[in-house]
């Protein structure tokens, strides 16, 4: 009976009620990714060997690094007329896994714990691409995996497998690569006041640099001849002067030199936070207005305070921002899709930023017992 309690019913069977209500109501969404996806499994077996040849030979994908997320679609396949069906479920699951990574993680560390189903549900950043049936759902489970593996675990064979693990499954899995440095480097001082702070500045001073190297590439078209093809797709995308894909409001004028290839790194950084737009209902804008501001006030608010928490708690910070920059910084260099699609692997570590934020602020108006 353990697992009927209170806690179990409030922390795992309402929140997989409200998620399955949802799948109900709205049914499942496809994209043109999502045809991409079935054309790509179609033509392959489970053999890896011949999988990866097909691929990289003829597909052209460099690196292979959709090979996991075409299986996860091959998989769903076996089910026949019931595969997408099969493929909810999977999101499902990795919602489930989510909360109990987390719970068995975190729940000794953030009291409140309990709510973090509740707040991830209000997203809707995060419930919108629960039912989509593409691999970012599972591409942001496994991401939540590493991050808790990188603070919580000390066997590096682990990180590494799991870092080639969500490699394989999106190209923004090469992201986890740079958290791992930056956090390696940041953590080992993390106590040292005065070093942290040196360490981030040197930090911030690399990431100007990459700024000014990538303008500098893109505008002079200097790049490697082996990822011509890549180079080139992203670069005409700033040549257009693209902000956010496929949403023309947010456009600029065309570049005409270094700063302004700089300007529209800059402007996608903004924008990648955005959570309002013109092409958004009423109520998309209202919902995101209620969620975001308190989800980046409060986060904020843990980055100013960062010296009055716990070790423990300063690494989990570290962890979840690093994360959240790293994706913007990579997706500002890059791209940033249409439906902010690209932030799905953001909003879990951003939203555990802001609980042990509340937490802390309840802690110090001695509050935190009401709600635990």
């Amino acid at each position: 009976m353990k697992y009927l309690n209170k806690n179990f019913i409030f922390y795992y069977i309402f929140p997989i009620l409200l998620l399955l209500l949802f799948f109900i109501f709205t049914g499942y969404k496809t994209s043109t990714d999502t045809q991409r996806f079935i054309e790509w499994s179609n033509e392959i077996n489970f053999s890896i060997k011949n999988s990866i040849l097909y691929l990289y030979d003829q597909r052209g994908i460099d690196g292979v690094m959709f090979y996991i997320s075409v299986i996860y679609f091959k998989i769903t396949f076996l089910f026949r007329e019931y595969w997408k069906e099969i493929f909810l479920f999977l999101n499902i699951l990795c919602f489930i896994f989510t909360l109990f990574l987390f719970k068995k993680n975190f729940s000794q560390i953030i009291k409140l714990y309990q709510f973090l189903p509740y707040f991830l549900l209000l997203n809707y950043d995060y419930l919108n691409w629960s039912n989509y049936i593409l691999t970012d759902f599972f591409f942001s489970f496994l991401v939540f995996i590493f991050i808790t593996n990188l603070i919580f675990t000390k066997n590096n064979i682990i990180t590494y497998v799991l870092l080639v693990l969500v490699i394989l499954t999106r190209p923004p899995g090469i992201v986890l690569l740079f958290i791992t440095i930056q956090y390696f480097y940041l953590n080992s001082s993390i106590d040292e006041s005065k070093k942290f702070r040196y360490r981030i500045f040197l930090l911030l001073i690399f990431y100007i640099l990459f700024i000014f190297l990538s303008s500098y590439l893109i505008i002079n078209n200097i790049f490697f001849e082996t990822l011509s093809d890549t180079f080139q797709y992203h670069r005409s995308y700033f040549l257009e002067g693209v902000i956010i894909n496929d949403r023309p409001h947010t456009y600029v004028e065309k570049p005409n030199d270094m700063l302004d290839i700089i300007k529209i790194i800059l402007l996608r950084f903004l924008n990648f936070f955005f959570f309002i737009d013109k092409l958004f209902s009423f109520k998309h804008n209202f919902i995101n207005l209620i969620i975001f501001i308190p989800l980046y006030s409060l986060s904020l608010l843990a980055i100013f305070n960062f010296n009055t928490f716990n070790k423990t708690q300063k690494k989990i910070i570290l962890a979840m921002l690093l994360s959240v920059i790293s994706f913007c910084f990579f997706h500002s260099i890059l791209l940033i899709d249409f439906d902010w699609r690209y932030r799905l692997p953001c909003i879990l570590p951003i939203t555990i930023v802001m609980l042990v934020s509340i937490e802390k602020l309840l802690s110090s108006y001695k509050l935190l017992k009401i709600f635990t």
